[in-house]
């Protein structure tokens, strides 16, 4: 009969110990639970356990309770069981034992990837290194092509909007957080054309590619099927010292048919959302969009330059796997919709570490921009409307930063009057910059200060102010702080949104 340690790390099993000490009866050994690792969003308990059983070794194992059923432990086992020898003894890790039915939870032992806890750090954990993107690079391809050297599924026809439904499944209907998000934001899924605060011109709506054929016609992509991990991040990625030799971990997503082209863009979106906790979208959310998506004749400014490399490697790396075999424009397509359908899943999260809306309007940003880029590759002539809808409708933007309450209108107006007002122009600056700065000083000192709800007034004032930053920035005007002036443009962009 079997044993195990009467610590009180068991006991987060809860109910679930009772069931555990039966299977024991039935089982030799001695079970040490050393500690419980932390997970992230999967909602697994994992944690490391000793086994002692005469006469073999003292082993080291994952012990996993998941959360998903025997569909769960199924998939485990098939992702064993399914993939070439080659690659599943490099990269992925064999079940051992089980599975336990623990009150209604499916508990599994599974061998430690790479064989040592030590040496094994998350791709996460290496987003600063200098050769960040060529390893993202590596790997990524590696995934797709040497963990499918066989293709025995011929390539599926589907419309965009097809595929984008079969990725999003239930996160499209009524009441999801996607949608909830997007009402947020003034956004209706019905809509086609959509107006940016980030950008000039209006972009298509993504949910709306996703709900019929009007924006991207009954044309059919071929989409390319195969082993996936399902749910690839930066956290179920691990490092040893060589990271040639990464295991992947969490597998109770894997299918054998999956496409090809979604994992990728999922893994690289789980990197962008770790960016986006250390930038400000205010300042930096049209770049870096234009950073992620992979678009035609684009030169990322500096302040984004890392992150495009990282997006620049894992695109074009898969994109020659691709072009190998002379399917370089259907993977185009696909992988650029897989974008679109990672960046909306990501717009109905709560990415840790951010401003929860902020990030999540950036991310539907982000999918609007991929939209607009696949419908330019598609069609070649994805122009949007004249007259998209009125200012303020379908707007997707930040939330304004918060140097007042939320609430408060008027109190926002006078701290944006006062600080614009308080900065000086530069003393070098051509007397026409003089005259455009102080036009833009005489807009703000006669803004009145009414609490909310705004004014057509004040909108027009602020509508007027905004052209007027506008054509002194780009004329070359100068502050004291220029960083503070972005920031101030995006405040107006922001006060334009505000619901009258």
């Amino acid at each position: 009969m079997g044993t195990r340690d009467q610590g009180n790390l068991w006991q987060r099993l809860g109910d679930g110990l009772t069931d555990f000490d039966r299977w024991l009866q039935t089982h030799d050994g001695h079970y040490e639970l050393r500690r419980w690792i932390n997970t992230g969003r999967s909602g697994s308990l994992v944690g490391v356990v000793a086994r002692h059983e005469n006469p073999d070794k003292p082993q080291q194992l994952i012990m996993r309770v998941g959360t998903g059923g025997p569909d769960e432990v199924r998939r485990l086992r098939n992702s064993w069981r399914h993939s070439p020898r080659s690659f599943r003894d490099a990269h992925l890790a064999e079940l051992e034992d089980g599975p336990v039915d623990i009150n209604h939870r499916l508990l599994v032992f599974q061998h430690i990837a790479g064989g040592d806890l030590t040496t094994n750090r998350a791709l996460a954990e290496d987003i600063e290194d200098d050769e960040f993107a060529e390893t993202c690079a590596s790997i990524t391809r590696s995934i797709v092509a040497d963990w499918n050297p066989d293709f025995p599924y011929r390539p599926e026809p589907k419309t965009a909007a097809a595929y984008l439904r079969d990725l999003l499944g239930d996160r499209l209907k009524a009441g999801s957080e996607l949608i909830e998000s997007a009402a947020r934001a003034g956004i209706d899924p019905g809509t086609e054309w959509i107006a940016s605060s980030h950008g000039k011109r209006p972009l298509p709506n993504p949910l709306r590619l996703a709900l019929d054929d009007s924006l991207a016609g009954p044309r059919q992509a071929m989409i390319v099927r195969g082993r996936a991990h399902g749910d690839l991040n930066v956290q179920n990625i691990l490092l040893p010292a060589d990271p040639a030799s990464y295991q992947l971990v969490d597998l109770g997503e894997f299918d054998t048919a999956a496409p090809l082209a979604r994992d990728p863009m999922h893994l690289l979106l789980s990197i962008v959302a770790k960016w986006i906790a250390r930038v400000d979208p205010l300042l930096v959310g049209h770049d870096l969009a234009q950073a992620i998506v992979p678009t035609r004749n684009y030169q990322p400014p500096k302040k984004v330059g890392r992150f495009a490399k990282t997006s620049r490697e894992m695109h074009g790396a898969l994109q020659r796997w691709a072009a190998d075999s002379g399917n370089g424009d259907l993977w185009a397509e696909q992988s650029l919709l897989s974008l679109i359908a990672a960046a909306l899943r990501f717009a109905g999260r709560t990415i840790p570490e951010t401003n929860p809306e902020a990030a999540r309007r950036w991310f539907f940003y982000l999918a609007a921009v991929a939209t607009s880029e696949f419908l330019d590759l598609w069609l070649d002539e994805a122009e949007p409307p004249a007259n998209v809808f009125p200012l303020r409708q379908g707007m997707i933007t930040t939330p304004r930063v918060r140097v007042v309450p939320d609430d408060d209108a008027t109190t926002f107006l006078r701290a944006l009057r006062d600080e614009v007002t308080m900065r000086a122009p530069d003393p070098d600056t051509e007397l026409s910059m003089v005259s455009s700065t102080s036009m833009l000083r005489a807009i703000l000192r006669h803004i009145p200060a009414p609490g909310p709800p705004l004014t057509d007034e004040i909108v027009a004032m602020a509508e007027d102010l905004r052209r007027e930053l506008t054509a002194a920035t780009r004329a070359g005007a100068t502050y004291a702080d220029r960083e503070h002036v972005v920031k101030i443009h995006g405040w107006l962009r922001e006060l334009l949104a505000t619901p009258l």
